[in-house]
């Protein structure tokens, strides 16, 4: 995040993926709970300064991430990764 944020780049939001066997999953499967989507988004406001911006969406997409689930959380198969998929913009768009 910082690295995007270093280089003037907003996150605009991001979740998390399943990757098993070659395929993508957007749903995580939970030890206690139903499978779960895990995904954030950070919108410009208003007459917002874009330095301004870039630098809450980073802290906002740090926040997010520390609030996602850990492997005692997540069931799936040790063969399995986990993946951040982050969106993100720079000010050209």
């Amino acid at each position: 995040m910082r690295v995007l944020a270093d280089r003037g780049r907003a996150v605009l939001g991001g979740e998390l993926w399943l990757v098993r066997d070659g395929e993508v999953w957007g749903q995580l499967p939970q030890h206690s709970r139903p499978p779960a989507v895990y995904a954030w988004e950070t919108e410009r406001r208003p007459d917002e300064a874009w330095p301004t911006y870039v630098a809450r969406a980073c802290g906002e997409a740090l926040s997010a991430i520390q609030a996602l689930p850990g492997k005692a959380e997540v069931t799936a198969s040790p063969k399995a990764k986990v993946y951040y998929n982050l969106t993100w913009v720079d000010p050209e768009g």
